[in-house]
């Protein structure tokens, strides 16, 4: 005969049952109940935290080893009898569903979810059908479903942009990605201090000529005293 165990969780200060549950592994079992990513927002969870947060663990105690085709009535009877005599338990059901807490509370019937009323209302910006969305992303969804947002993203301002054929913005312009902060910057020959070539940063020379933009940068704040065989100055603008 295949067997499991219902057991229950105790307060370790006065001893009072808080808790009825059945496992197939006590030791698994336990260590879960003590884990903190586990059914969050639970009673049963605030109740343990508040333990550990006072160096305290519930007490794992086994009271019954039934016949796995039985513990759904006997998690049942056990709950009602610890209730019976008064004590506080945090069972969020009756018992005898064996569902996590997730399953719970969104999908059995007649139990709201536990983000009910939480999330907002929204008008779709293509078919005016009015949709849910998340607080946190109000401003990010503009429409009910893909084949609405198919539709609004076909008539944005930007479609055509980038396609085959069109030329970007930025075609051949040889500036750095700093470009707003960047400063240009002088070639000069070591020997006979004339000015060889401007470039509008220091990431434009490395590109054309291939000299370190960071050595570049250096010999231009006085760090060094030349680089790639020239030296370099920040042209005063």
């Amino acid at each position: 005969m295949k067997t499991t165990f219902i057991y229950v969780l105790k307060c370790p200060l006065s001893g009072e049952v808080r808790y009825v549950g059945k496992t197939n592994n006590p030791t698994r079992r336990y260590y879960g109940h003590l884990n903190n990513s586990r059914d969050k927002n639970t009673y049963k969870r605030n109740w343990i935290n508040s333990l550990k947060r006072s160096c305290l663990k519930p007490i794992f105690e086994i009271v019954d080893e039934v016949d796995v085709k039985e513990w759904k009535m006997k998690e049942k009877c056990y709950i009602k009898y610890y209730r019976n005599k008064g004590c506080r338990l945090v069972n969020y059901t009756d018992g005898g569903d064996g569902l996590g807490f997730g399953n719970q509370t969104s999908f059995k019937k007649g139990i709201k979810p536990w983000n009910c009323g939480s999330r907002l209302r929204k008008i779709c910006a293509v078919c005016n059908k009015e949709f849910e969305v998340s607080p946190s992303r109000y401003d990010y969804y503009k429409c009910c479903s893909m084949k609405c947002s198919k539709v609004y993203r076909s008539t944005s301002k930007n479609v055509g942009k980038f396609k085959k054929g069109i030329v970007p913005w930025n075609k051949d312009k040889s500036l750095c990605k700093n470009t707003v902060n960047s400063k240009p910057v002088l070639q000069i020959d070591i020997k006979t201090k004339k000015i060889l070539n401007r470039f509008p940063s220091a990431a434009e020379a490395e590109r054309q000529i291939g000299v370190n933009q960071d050595s570049i940068t250096n010999n231009t704040n006085g760090r060094s005293k030349s680089a790639g065989g020239f030296e370099w100055k920040k042209e005063k603008v």
